[in-house]
């Protein structure tokens, strides 16, 4: 077993669950609106005082006119029926001394308590016999005998259980000693209730919790009976709810009564509350150390330093980064394609994957029609797609399953051989669960059918239906039919085109009666050898696993691997480029045409100034290359004319003064030559 030290984690989270599981203690079943104010509770429930229930004999006691098109299936009957604020004033004067005035004014406000509850519930059927393999009991009486002689400190889950054990072997007592009771008198059949029998129940109840309510007024109920009909659909040949449920199943209406045969050893559920005995299981698995990831997670606060506000700047980068192509769910729905995901529809499913990589917890709250359901539909296609890259990954189908089968032990048969699949394969499941079973049944019974496609495309649109409206895809389609269109008498029923089923991607289980339904849908074709086929059975249309297996001819392993590897190849070039395109636009978001360009531009102006530095630069040059050209012409042609008037060589004898100026303008032309030219090479 785990340590605990205080401070610690573990010990945190003890604290938290056991303070949530002494408040379920406390929570009383909402006798007054679920019953006595519920839908048509003017003529089917009876609530009876003390006195009244004392002068009915069995016969009037489960006597109930029946409303014209529906039968009777049996009797909830509410036992030990007192008002909530009971609670109140016990639990005040146990923890009086706790709370300070403010605290008990806003206690008071807080509390719900007004209206009646019960200790417990037990079922009888049609006849009134009650079902006592099928009580259910509130955990606030005996929360309130607890307080009341142990204090807060009584309130513990064992002991309760253990209360419980002694309540079934009382409940053991009463049906063997109602059994063993001489037959009625007057032909009464005994075995239906009598009001003794209730009120023996009521001391049986208040003496197993410890607490007894304040006596009530004369006209104050002890008891509630409430009768249950179902639609009057005519029972043909089947008998009893037993025979009907045999010939095929239950109907919507007898959900309820699907789990109503008695099974020999008393049952005990809790009334009151849906989480005591979770809350209690959490509590030891945190004790021993064995507590899930996604426990540990919903019970430890998140540090501040690690919330990020989406409202914020900070938050804003978190949806953009997180809306990142790379970051896509490879698998979607196969809806119109037309209608993707919104922003923050696929910004839960991208956070959800990265944050539940290896385990924990992930919370996405909205209103209804908000598109929560949408958004489970991509989860679920993202693990669908998930899978088949493990899966593609296997050389053959059998290299998915481990080696060496494990072997299954069934009374009375044979030992069957099971594969098991390979660890990479598993934990692709998903369990919707919900506390309102309309919203669940909703999404279950729901995705196989045409109509979560989307709706037929017009022409010149694609998706995943064809114009008249039936799938273009398919998934185990036979056994899904098998499944859906099978009704409570065991025949077939074809359904409108938008409520056919593609596949069986999902299934209502839960209840026993859907369990039942699911396991004959995947095991039985329907009809057995040699009877007659049901109504509305088609062979070809309705079919078993085995019966699909053996007519299969789809494509192979083989070929769907390499589909599916081509498919994913393609994807992944396409996230590929429209991440790049995605990190270009985060890079230059901000970035306008002139701050892009500014420092080109700067670059650009400093070159234009240099090439007009250069071209003036030409320009001069030109300018001097010419002038030292026509300098240089001009002395040549000087050169010539005093080489022309060159002195003779009588002169040059007797004249040396003329011949030395000669001399001295010549010398002075060439220099100037030889200058202008030696500048003209410069130039160039």
């Amino acid at each position: 077993m785990a340590e605990k030290h205080p401070g610690s984690p573990s010990a945190s989270h003890v604290s938290i669950l056991s303070y949530w599981h002494k408040i379920e203690f406390f929570i009383p079943y909402d006798l007054q609106g679920q019953v006595l104010e519920g839908k048509d509770a003017e003529w089917n429930v009876r609530p009876l005082s003390a006195d009244r229930l004392a002068k009915l004999n069995p016969q009037e006691l489960w006597s109930v006119s029946v409303r014209e098109g529906r039968r009777l299936s049996g009797f909830d009957v509410y036992l030990g029926i007192f008002d909530k604020a009971e609670l109140a004033e016990v639990t005040r004067r146990v923890i009086k001394e706790t709370l300070s005035a403010s605290e008990a004014y806003e206690q008071d406000e807080r509390g719900d308590l007004e209206g009646l509850t019960c200790c417990a519930c037990i079922r009888a059927n049609a006849d009134g016999e009650l079902l006592l393999d099928d009580l259910a009991v509130s955990t606030v009486p005996w929360a309130l005998g607890r307080i009341m002689q142990h204090g807060l400190g009584g309130l513990d889950f064992d002991a309760f259980r253990a209360d419980l054990e002694a309540l079934k072997r009382d409940v053991k007592l009463f049906r063997g000693s109602r059994t063993a009771a001489a037959p009625a008198l007057n032909g009464e059949n005994a075995s239906v209730a009598s009001a003794s029998d209730l009120l023996a129940l009521l001391e049986m109840l208040s003496a197993w919790s410890g607490y007894n309510p304040e006596a009530p007024g004369t006209g104050h109920p002890v008891v509630v009976i409430r009768a249950k009909t179902v639609e009057d659909k005519g029972r043909g040949n089947a008998d009893s709810p037993k025979d009907q449920l045999q010939a095929g199943g239950s109907t919507q209406e007898d959900d309820d009564e699907e789990d109503g045969e008695p099974l020999g050893d008393t049952e005990i559920s809790i009334l009151n509350s849906f989480y005591a005995e979770d809350l209690a299981r959490a509590i030891t698995s945190i004790e021993q150390g064995t507590a899930s990831a996604a426990l540990r997670a919903y019970l430890t606060p998140l540090p501040q330093s690690a919330r990020v506000d989406l409202y914020q700047p900070g938050g804003r980068n978190r949806i953009s980064e997180q809306l990142r192509p790379k970051h896509l769910n490879g698998g979607h729905w196969p809806g119109n394609p037309a209608h993707p995901l919104s922003l923050m529809q696929q910004f839960a499913v991208n956070t959800a994957f990265k944050q539940l990589e290896t385990a924990g917890i992930f919370s996405v709250n909205g209103p209804p029609g908000t598109g929560k359901t949408t958004l489970l539909r991509d989860i679920f296609a993202e693990n669908i797609v998930r899978r088949a890259w493990a899966l593609s990954r296997c050389a053959t189908a059998g290299d998915a399953f481990q080696r060496g089968p494990l072997t299954a032990s069934f009374s009375g048969e044979r030992d069957s051989p099971v594969s098991v699949l390979k660890d990479e394969l598993v934990g692709f499941e998903m369990v919707v669960a919900s506390s309102n079973n309309a919203a669940v049944e909703n999404i279950s019974r729901d995705l196989p059918k045409n109509k979560s496609l989307g709706k037929p495309p017009k022409t010149g649109e694609v998706g995943w239906r064809d114009t008249a409206g039936q799938s273009t895809m398919a998934y185990l389609q036979p056994v899904a039919r098998n499944l859906a269109e099978r009704t409570a008498k065991g025949t077939y029923e074809r359904p409108a085109l938008d409520d056919d089923v593609w596949g069986l991607i999902s299934c209502a289980l839960g209840k026993k009666g859907n369990r039942q339904a699911f396991v004959r849908a995947l095991s039985q074709p329907g009809v057995k050898q040699q009877d007659k086929p049901p109504k509305g059975f088609d062979p070809s249309r309705h079919q078993s696993i085995w019966s699909w297996r053996a007519k299969y001819a789809g494509i192979s392993f083989a070929e769907a691997k390499r589909s599916f590897s081509e498919a994913d190849k393609a994807v992944a070039q396409l996230v590929s480029q429209l991440d790049r395109y995605a990190r270009l636009h985060r890079e230059f978001a901000h970035v306008t045409l002139e701050s892009y360009g500014a420092v080109t531009a700067s670059e650009l102006a400093t070159a234009r100034q240099a090439h007009a530095d250069a071209q003036k630069s030409f320009s001069d040059l030109d300018e001097t290359l010419e002038l030292s050209k026509q300098q240089v012409e001009s002395l040549q042609t000087e050169e010539a004319l005093l080489v022309k008037g060159r002195p003779g060589w009588w002169t040059r004898l007797t004249d040396r003064a003329t011949t030395k100026t000669y001399r001295a303008g010549l010398a002075r032309n060439r220099l100037q030559q030889a200058s202008w030219i030696r500048q003209r090479y410069e130039t160039c």
